[in-house]
């Protein structure tokens, strides 16, 4: 996994915004207190703007978020979860994408699946 961790924050260098903190994170998503980030082990955490950091343990936010970086980076689907009782994401019907907003929104609007068409359950 440690191989391509190593890559996938290669490529993260140059194709997402990285923030201060980062180490041996992966950015996926900015929020008003800190960054969503993958963690080498694959798990997800939220690192606030004092370096606190706060694993995911909801397996839907964490897929969804895994996801979402998947849309950029496709090696990151190497860390999404394996679940059984994954089911198809009711929002999109399992395209990933919500076709029910304007074409000019789809690409800037994530899914509530990340992208991915899939959820775990609940």
């Amino acid at each position: 996994m440690s191989d391509i961790f190593e890559r996938l924050l290669a490529l993260s260098t140059s194709r997402v915004p990285r923030p201060e903190f980062r180490g041996e994170l992966i950015p996926i998503e900015e929020t008003v207190d800190g960054w969503y980030c993958l963690e080498r082990t694959g798990a997800v955490v939220h690192v606030t703007s004092d370096g606190d950091a706060e694993q995911i343990a909801e397996a839907r936010t964490a897929a969804a978020l895994v996801g979402k970086l998947a849309t950029v980076l496709p090696l990151a689907t190497y860390f999404l979860g394996r679940y059984r009782n994954a089911e198809v994401c009711a929002t999109c019907n399992g395209s990933g994408v919500i076709d029910t907003l304007p074409l000019e929104l789809q690409d800037t609007i994530a899914c509530e699946c990340g992208g991915i068409g899939w959820r775990p359950k609940a």
